[in-house]
Formats: structure tokens, C-alpha cells, sequence
């Protein structure tokens, strides 16, 4: 989910169940409304500064799109690229990607590399995923940006190290081991501290980025015996305070 920084509007998308829908709430008022964006079968939302964010448009057939919006008025395309024939074309404002990640996943097995400025879009396969994973239970799910240097982590299915990539080189760095748990970890990094936090199946970690290490690890899902659960998805306060 995502939320302004007045905290008035919520904007979320539930997968299949909202497929090319966005799905906002109005805090103060509590209505709920959805919002076409287009005929997707499910979207994924990143978030970029201010009210700025970023929509991949995840179809069933090789069509590939991503938009920008802002929540203020997310039924609007601020800018949108369309893929054809594996090149990107820019519609709108194409500056706006500056303030919005450079790097997200699409499809099963594809990073997309953004660069405003010369306004181009790079689809590059990730060749190392096909050949070491079981691709009957596992995909790519998500990449995040490591601060201040040209690397991404990507986070894999049902998989505990997720991997440190060098675009620039097309090469893996590392692995990045976390709690063992087989979750499906997704990262956030600190504004305010040097400091990664990710999840791993029932467990939230606090990592070091300098060597990844493990700072402190915490179990939040305790069951009886041969039962575990996902803990989903953790956030940041604006102010990091929680």
C-alpha cells in the first residue's frame, strides 16, 4: 500500500482480485473507489519521492507497460512507456522518471533499467535465474536499489539469499543470507541510519549494507509445531520513528 503525505489517500492493488485497478481509500471519509488504469492482469506500485509513483502493468501475453501517477490524481498517466519489439517509447513527461526507481522487475525474468535523461528503457534477461532455480515454485519478485551505488538485490521466491547484482557488468556479486526461513524478502533501506531491513517468511531482520550482515533478527509469527505463517509486508513511519 501506498500513502500521501497528507495521509488522506491509501492506494493499493490486490493482485488478481483488482487486477488493472487501482484500489484507493479516502481515510477521512473511509470510501473506497477503484480506478481503471488498464486491462492488466494485475498491477505492482513502487513508490518514487513526494506522491510520485510508479505502476507496472503485469499482462498475460508479452505486452509490456509502465506508468507514473500521482496519488493526488492517480487516474492520470504522467508519463507512460510502451514496449514494442523490446524497445521502450516514451509518452508524456519522460523527466518524471527521475524521481521514481530506475530498476523494477517484469515478467518471470526480466530487469527493466530506466534512464530518464536519455530517455531509454533496457529489458535484460536475468540468464543466471534460468539455470539455478526451480522455476515451478520460484520467480523473481521484486528489485530494490542499494543507496549510493550501482547495484541492485533481487529477491527470489521461496528462496532465503536473495542476490547482490551489478548491472553495469551483468554480473552477480553475492549472495545475501538471511534467516533461512524460505520467505520471499523484500527490502527496505533506511532515510535516516545505514540500515537494510528485509522479511524472510515469519522473520524481520536488520542488515548492515556495508558487509550485509545480520544485525538483529526477530521471529513475529510463533504457531504450534509444523505450522508457519507469512508475515506479509512491513513499512517505515515518514519519520522513521516505527
Amino acid at each position: 500500500m501506498l500513502i500521501n503525505s497528507p495521509e488522506s489517500h491509501v492506494i493499493s492493488n490486490l493482485g488478481w482480485i483488482d487486477r488493472g485497478n487501482l484500489w484507493v481509500c479516502d481515510t477521512e471519509s473511509s470510501q473506497v473507489t477503484t480506478i481503471p488504469l488498464s486491462d492488466a492482469e494485475y498491477l505492482t506500485l513502487h513508490p518514487g519521492d513526494g506522491d510520485i509513483f510508479a505502476v507496472v502493468h503485469n499482462f498475460a501475453n508479452e505486452r509490456l507497460e509502465i506508468s507514473a501517477h500521482d496519488i493526488s490524481a492517480p487516474q492520470k498517466d504522467l508519463s507512460r512507456i510502451s514496449f514494442i519489439a523490446g524497445l521502450g517509447e516514451f509518452a508524456g513527461d519522460p523527466l518524471v522518471w527521475l524521481k521514481l526507481p530506475r530498476a523494477y522487475v517484469i515478467g518471470a525474468n526480466y530487469l527493466l533499467l530506466l534512464d530518464a535523461r536519455q530517455q531509454t528503457a533496457e529489458l535484460r534477461e536475468f540468464a543466471w535465474f534460468k539455470e539455478s532455480y526451480d522455476h515451478d515454485v520460484q520467480g523473481i519478485i521484486a528489485v530494490t536499489e542499494v543507496p549510493g551505488k550501482a547495484l541492485v538485490i533481487v529477491s527470489i521466491q521461496r528462496d532465503s539469499e536473495p542476490v547482490l547484482y551489478c548491472p553495469e557488468e551483468d554480473q552477480v556479486m553475492r549472495k545475501i543470507p538471511l534467516a533461512g526461513r524460505s520467505g520471499s524478502p523484500v527490502f527496505r533501506f533506511r532515510k535516516g541510519a545505514t540500515e537494510a531491513w528485509v522479511n524472510d517468511y515469519d522473520m524481520l531482520l536488520r542488515l548492515n549494507p556495508e558487509d550485509w550482515s545480520i544485525q538483529d533478527q526477530v521471529r513475529l509469527q510463533w504457531e504450534p509445531p509444523g505450522i508457519d505463517r507469512f508475515i506479509g509486508d512491513f513499512a517505515f513511519k515518514k519519520d522513521e520513528s516505527l
